[in-house]
């Protein structure tokens, strides 16, 4: 019966110790790409994120992205359209090395629906947008997405036989 007792303490004490933790439950992807730079986005609450900008509630959900070069240089920046009161969860992270292009992927709740929206990071420009707007569809669910390579041809202006590599984004997902 002590045992129980003591186990029951060890545990309380446990969760005493991680619950303020919970409240700040951030969802967060890193990726480390070929030229040593280090890209990390966190999904929540700005207040819980540490975002102190004068034009942003603090309650609003957002998309935090930062990297640190090889060379030590730090750069952080709010992914453009991503300020809202909706959900964003599911990150993931991807490199296309042949275009240096950061690919961010997440689904974003809105009301009774989902958007699956794909954010490009490319020549330190962010863009984002929906890649499947899912009205009438109640939810997008685990969507995954894969950068491949494939040669492709092209006919010039010219009308001459061009070949390529090209980069091709996949996502897959079940609604």
């Amino acid at each position: 019966m002590r045992r129980a007792g003591l186990f029951r303490a060890f545990l309380l004490a446990a969760l005493a110790a991680v619950a303020p933790g919970l409240a700040l439950a951030l969802e967060e992807q890193s990726l480390l790409t070929p030229d040593g730079t280090l890209h990390v986005v966190r999904s929540g609450k700005a207040l819980d994120l540490g975002i102190q900008d004068a034009g942003i509630d603090p309650a609003s959900l957002v998309v935090d992205w930062a990297s640190r070069a090889q060379d030590g240089t730090v750069a952080t920046q709010i992914v453009p359209g991503t300020v809202s009161y909706q959900e964003k969860h599911g990150l993931q992270l991807e490199y296309d090395n042949q275009t240096g292009t950061l690919l961010l992927l997440w689904t974003e709740n809105v009301s009774a629906f989902s958007h699956i929206r794909i954010g490009v990071f490319h020549d330190g420009v962010w863009t984002n947008s929906p890649l499947l707007p899912s009205d009438g569809i109640s939810r997008a669910r685990n969507p995954q997405m894969r950068v491949t390579h494939q040669r492709v041809r092209y006919v010039d202006e010219t009308d001459a036989t061009i070949w390529k590599m090209s980069s091709i984004l996949s996502v897959v997902g079940w609604a």
